[in-house]
């Protein structure tokens, strides 16, 4: 029956994408419960849309508000009963054509009948993680520091990391210095990620054995004004439930060797 939940997700967000209520609604239960995050960003209250005329109407005081919202996810998990999904949502306002792009996770819970039943989004796309038991401390570890960069925070950032922490760059001019503490992240922070413009850091897949793994992530953003997508490996371990060391690699066969990880 999972499979099939992940199908029915699946259809959801095309569904929810192209603006087809009816598709959308389909694959949900009479009696849903749906708790979007947005409201509450737009400076609104918590809100529970229930039934599928609940849902219309969230539908409708959203296109109120936005002319474009569209959910991209780069990691689905099938939980049994739950699918929850980490990606990005990009959004443009109505009249002022903003134009904006976040985190995103989202976490669909199903009845029996392959319905879902309860939807939860949250910005923060590790809290969703979280909340359904996805990952080890390290995999909730390596994705908060990859939401701080896209945030531009770097206490965010720091908070992850071990005071002693240690790591490398794969950025040329950084590329044999090892940063040390937390005075080197921020040198690193200040110089070396300081270099690119709208920097975007996505977690694609994680490997992990205990305290250690290797998460395969791709960094987009711009430099000397050219648009840079790189592909990379990250080797990384824990010291006292914080990120101790890491250093990044073009291939998973390097990483994996410098984690200690088999092949």
């Amino acid at each position: 029956m999972s499979r099939a939940n992940v199908e029915a997700f699946q259809r959801s967000i095309d569904a929810y994408n192209r603006g087809d209520v009816e598709a959308l609604l389909s694959d949900l239960d009479a009696e849903i419960e749906w708790r979007p995050v947005l409201p509450v960003v737009l400076g609104g209250q918590t809100t529970v849309y229930r039934g599928h005329d609940g849902i219309r109407e969230m539908l409708r005081d959203l296109d109120e508000i936005f002319d474009e919202r569209r959910l991209a996810f780069s990691e689905v998990h099938d939980m049994g009963d739950r699918v929850v999904a980490v990606g990005r949502l990009s959004i443009r306002g109505r009249g002022s054509g903003l134009q904006s792009e976040s985190p995103f996770g989202w976490l669909a819970t199903f009845r029996k009948n392959g319905k879902v039943t309860r939807i939860e989004t949250y910005l923060d796309a590790t809290e969703a993680l979280e909340i359904a038991g996805v990952g080890s401390q390290l995999s909730v570890e390596v994705r908060a520091m990859a939401e701080a960069v896209n945030a531009g925070d770097l206490e965010g950032f720091l908070a992850r990391t071990a005071e002693n922490v240690e790591f490398t760059s794969l950025v040329a001019e950084a590329e044999d210095r090892t940063f040390r503490g937390h005075a080197g992240v921020r040198d690193w922070w200040e110089k070396v990620l300081g270099a690119f413009q709208d920097p975007r850091w996505e977690v694609l897949d994680m490997r992990e054995a205990g305290d250690r793994g290797v998460a395969k992530s791709r960094l987009t953003a711009t430099l000397a004004g050219t648009e840079v997508v790189q592909t990379m490996w990250m080797a990384a371990r824990l010291r006292d439930g914080k990120l101790g060391w890491w250093a990044f690699f073009r291939t998973e066969d390097e990483a994996l060797k410098a984690a200690g990880l088999p092949e």
